[in-house]
């Protein structure tokens, strides 16, 4: 699973699909999430404590290989520093991709050209605070009361109802367009045709 939030790919697959508009703002980007734990990040890729945490971890790993192990070779593996960054590398990569909280903040840092809160509304996630980490991405057992969490949370959550109805109207607006045939002077200001 690479893009567990699979935000950029659709943007970009949009760009492609209309390249009349591709240097537009869309009317709407909405992504809709599974939920989360609430774990808050501060910018970077990886929420700090569990950075400083893995930090602590990996500069203290001892391992004392078996004989057999020290036979082998393998237990220089594990004292070898190289070794540790880059298995702490990977397994970091790994955290990130499944964080999709931080893949959405990511996105909209490196796709909004302003910080105008008429750009910033067509970019909406809706991904509910579950209080408790979500099940593994295979732990089919666990769907039925994540999805009883997720609608219990949409539905307790005023903020989230006001939210999800906000974007209810901004996807139907969003469905309607004038196109100007012509306009002409009317008075003081203009009169405009269109279909």
């Amino acid at each position: 699973m690479y893009h567990n939030n699979p935000v950029r790919v659709a943007y970009n697959e949009s760009k492609l699909l209309w390249p009349d508009v591709q240097d537009c703002q869309p009317d709407i980007l909405l992504s809709i999430g599974t939920g989360h734990n609430g774990a808050e990040t501060n910018g970077s890729a990886e929420p700090y404590d569990r950075r400083r945490r893995r930090a602590e971890i990996t500069s203290d790993i001892i391992v004392t290989p078996s004989p057999r192990q020290r036979k082998l070779g393998i237990g220089k593996w594990f004292r070898n520093a190289e070794f540790v960054q880059n298995l702490n590398i990977m397994v970091n990569r790994v955290d990130n991709i499944l964080n999709s909280e931080q893949i959405w903040l990511n996105f909209k840092n490196d796709t909004l050209s302003s910080r105008e809160e008429s750009e910033i509304r067509r970019y909406q996630r809706i991904n509910p605070k579950l209080g408790y980490p979500p099940p593994r991405l295979d732990d089919k057992g666990k769907l039925e009361s994540l999805e009883y969490a997720v609608r219990k949370s949409l539905r307790d959550n005023e903020l989230y109802r006001k939210k999800i109805s906000r974007i209810s109207h901004q996807l139907v607006a969003s469905s309607f367009y004038f196109e100007r045939i012509g306009q002409r002077k009317y008075g003081s200001g203009y009169v405009c045709e269109g279909q």
